[in-house]
């Protein structure tokens, strides 16, 4: 069976400052959005499945995929957050600098996490670190 309004993909993207919210629509229309969101310096990403029945019913349908959209979701907000910490503190908008800077955040995240649960496991490399070293 296939979906009569075409939509095939799932966009999660900032519908307001500082929220993050999904909605459905067609991989055309996500790619739109998408340059829209880098134009503007805005948060956005997409899933598109290649699923006949469409995006919405296999969202409704599937657990797992409601939970990487959320998973999504979350990491987006989180990227959002760091972006307005940075406007706030008047970081200049160089996307090298920025990069380096969440790399860091990312990294002192995960040290006081780890180190909050008293974790005694050798450090590994930092998640989303594009240095690639370990701590």
């Amino acid at each position: 069976m296939n979906d009569p309004t075409g939509n095939d993909t799932v966009l999660i993207c900032e519908s307001a400052p500082g929220i993050v919210s999904h909605s459905f629509c067609t991989r055309e229309q996500g790619d739109a959005a998408l340059a829209r969101a880098r134009a503007t310096e805005s948060g956005a990403t997409s899933i598109t499945v290649d699923d006949k029945m469409g995006i919405e019913l296999y969202y409704s349908a599937s657990p797992g995929f409601q939970a990487q959209v959320a998973e999504v979701g979350r990491v987006l907000k989180f990227k959002l957050d760091v972006r307005d910490a940075l406007n706030r503190h008047r970081i200049p908008a160089d996307r090298e600098l920025r990069g380096s800077i969440y790399d860091a955040v990312l990294e002192l995240r995960a040290q006081f996490l780890a180190d909050a649960l008293g974790s005694s496991e050798p450090r590994a490399a930092c998640p989303g670190c594009s240095a690639g070293h370990t701590h």
